[in-house]
């Protein structure tokens, strides 16, 4: 009897499907299997609003920062920690690349930050693990050519504190191999300047370089969608 090409098609897919959504099912013939070690290397998109609005001006005698806004930017970012049976800690470093605009030019800007997050899983000993993410950093942000100093332009760079949480999806395929899915919303506060010139409080500045002297920090709240896959070792 021959059999028709579609059918073939139809099989195979019935197979390969069946493979892969089996695969996970075989780290937990010993439950605590993926436990371990672990290193993780992550994609993400992240937003940032708030007082980056592109607008603000901030100085004394010697120097002048121009605040950004940032544009939609993309990144990677990877970590070390330990995986639980009911959760996951790490240790990340992570790094953006976004369009900065302020004073009508459009430069470049990196968001970058080293923090510790943990991922509380709500269903343990599944290969199938939703979770609760949470987590603080230290943010610094880099934005070329966006300060002056002693009238000359200058790269500008800030740092901060930040504190994260979110939720997603994390799937084992075998006991060392995973991947993760999930959004992260980020409170960012920038709260000194490292450069140019010697760092300084940002409340040892002034708006408008001789205007009223600021009287709070830079807060920013940010969203990131974030996909990753990691090894365990």
């Amino acid at each position: 009897m021959k059999i028709k090409r579609k059918t073939i098609h139809q099989i195979a897919t019935v197979i390969i499907f069946t493979w892969i959504f089996t695969i996970p099912l075989s780290a937990y013939e010993d439950p605590l299997a993926d436990e371990g070690f672990c290193l993780s290397f992550k994609y993400l998109n992240l937003s940032i609003q708030g007082d980056l609005d592109g607008k603000m001006v901030l100085g004394n005698f010697e120097k002048v920062f121009y605040i950004p806004k940032l544009g939609d930017g993309t990144g990677f970012s990877f970590s070390i920690g330990r995986k639980r049976r009911k959760g996951l800690w790490e240790v990340f470093y992570l790094r953006t690349s976004h369009d900065a605009i302020f004073q009508d030019k459009t430069s470049k800007s990196y968001y970058n930050a080293i923090g510790i997050d943990g991922k509380i899983f709500l269903i343990a000993g599944s290969p199938f693990r939703p979770y609760i993410n949470i987590g603080f950093n230290v943010p610094w942000l880099f934005v070329k050519n966006g300060a002056i100093l002693n009238g000359s332009v200058k790269n500008a760079v800030y740092i901060g504190v930040g504190l994260n949480g979110g939720g997603g999806l994390l799937v084992h395929l075998n006991p060392n191999l995973f991947i993760s899915a999930g959004a992260v919303y980020r409170i960012i506060g920038m709260l000194s300047t490292l450069g140019p010139g010697k760092g300084r409080d940002l409340l040892d500045l002034y708006i408008d370089q001789w205007g009223a002297r600021m009287t709070k920090y830079l807060w920013s709240k940010g969203l990131s969608f974030e996909a990753s896959l990691g090894f365990g070792f």
